[in-house]
């Protein structure tokens, strides 16, 4: 059974299992670190998930982090607005474990903070986050051409903006 909690230093191999994997890292934000160390996931599963504003907390299944799942609040004027991310470990891939992760974030975000809207952006290779969002309600409101660079994609990719009003659920 999935479930999202907050970090536990027990995590810290579990993390380091799934994280360090480049398909992982593939999408995600280049602070997300690749290759991800030991000390990499220790820091994050013991203090780091903590010193970030929002809510940043483990995809659990059936006691085992296989994963990350966080919202984090826009600034001045976009304050209600949250960005929500996610990762899973490669093995947990096409289960439904992601859509179930997010589908209890937005619920727990709308519940227990003053958010009015989530937002992903989603690069254009990646298909099944696309997918996941969608069947969470999340709509595309539009696509940024050539928005981000990744070398290692060889150029420049696509963003695709996803969001989720509150009031529209």
């Amino acid at each position: 059974m999935i479930r999202i909690r907050e970090y536990e230093e027990r995590d810290a191999a579990a993390n380091l299992k799934y994280a360090n994997n480049p398909d992982v890292a593939r999408y995600l934000f280049e602070t997300f670190p690749s290759p991800y160390t030991i000390e990499d996931s220790t820091w994050w599963t013991s203090v780091g998930w903590k010193e970030l504003s929002g809510i940043h907390w483990a995809i659990d299944l059936d006691g085992e982090c296989i994963g990350s799942i966080g919202a984090t609040p826009g600034l001045m004027e976009s304050r209600y607005s949250w960005e929500i991310g996610y990762w899973l470990g490669q093995p947990h891939w096409r289960k439904g474990y992601g859509s179930e992760a997010l589908k209890q974030m937005v619920e727990y975000v709308f519940q227990n903070t003053d958010a009015k809207r989530l937002f992903a952006p989603v690069l254009a290779p990646n298909k099944a986050s696309m997918k996941t969002l969608e069947k969470c309600g999340f709509k595309l409101e539009g696509v940024h051409e050539s928005a981000v660079y990744r070398e290692s994609e060889n150029g420049f990719l696509d963003e695709h903006m996803f969001a989720l009003i509150k009031s529209e659920r």
